[in-house]
């Protein structure tokens, strides 16, 4: 299976403390009907580390059963411990994930040699592709364009998620990889200059709440047809920067609520939205409609 065009990093949604395992039935099959290229469990929308590790296991495979094989399924194994992503790598494969989403170890700030140690080390033990994740602002430490070069020569990496927000890296990294090595945007707004760069697609936090919208989006950009994909843009824009009032799902999961879709709040230490932004979220969903 392809990684590519629109990804959507599925929230986990909660009722009564606990995973809603129907909500999340739902959520899949909106997305799948509204015509996403892949989805995404566990990963930073999907508020993977304040999961148990038997909760994370139930996840997977209820994203496993409800998907069906009808879309690529990535899952993400990041831990700020190799051993742990390698219990996760371990978990995603007997559950039949298609792929693995690895993000930079948080907290600890490895070198970059211990990056590249961290990645080969999974991608060496896993039978299933592997997709780095970069996200520096989250984890402290981001893979520099050298490393990256290095670690697209690894057999079994075929991609990476780049959430830098830094146009410029994405450039360097663009030019530098190889044509076959994934790219994938992992920021909303940035997607269609990356697009225009090379990249492939987006793991996309918007596609929750509009995946027929953010499919049309990036479909017109992947064919080339950029006046068309600006226009599209434009109406999907205000959307993007909402699911940035707050720290990532709190946004995304407030307008999914406020719809009446599967949803419930955050886990601790994220906390409830501010009610003032709560009010724009409103005032956004009822000016601009939800674009389906």
């Amino acid at each position: 299976m392809q990684f590519k065009g629109v990804i959507t990093s599925l929230i986990t949604p909660f009722k009564g403390g606990l995973i809603d395992t129907q909500g999340l039935k739902e959520n899949i099959d909106f997305q799948i009907k509204n015509g996403v290229d892949g989805l995404l469990i566990g990963g930073t929308t999907g508020e993977s580390l304040t999961l148990e590790l038997d909760e994370y296991e139930h996840l997977v495979q209820t994203a496993v059963r409800a998907s069906g094989g009808k879309v690529p399924l990535l899952v993400n194994i990041g831990e700020s411990a190799t051993r742990r992503s390698l219990m996760k790598m371990e978990m995603a494969t007997k559950l039949k994930a298609d792929g693995l989403l690895v993000v930079t170890p948080a907290y600890n700030r490895p070198s970059q040699d211990g990056l590249y140690k961290h990645f080969t080390t999974i991608a060496k033990a896993s039978t299933l592709p592997v997709i780095l994740y970069n996200n520096p602002a989250r984890t402290g430490v981001s893979i520099e364009v050298d490393t990256l070069m290095k670690l697209a020569k690894v057999e079994n990496i075929i991609g990476i998620k780049e959430s830098s927000g830094s146009i410029q890296l994405a450039q360097d990294m663009l030019y530098y990889l190889p044509r076959d090595f994934l790219f994938l945007s992992g920021e909303d707004r940035l997607t269609l200059p990356l697009i225009a760069l090379g990249a492939g697609g987006v793991i996309s936090v918007l596609s929750n709440l509009s995946p027929k919208q953010m499919v049309a989006f990036v479909r017109s950009a992947l064919e080339g047809d950029f006046e068309i994909a600006r226009e599209k843009e434009r109406e999907l824009y205000p959307f993007f920067k909402a699911c940035s009032f707050e720290t990532n799902p709190a946004p995304i999961k407030a307008m999914m609520a406020l719809l009446g879709r599967a949803s419930g709040g955050c886990r601790l230490p994220l906390a409830s939205l501010d009610p003032q932004n709560i009010e724009r979220l409103e005032e956004l969903l009822k000016v601009k409609k939800v674009p389906l």
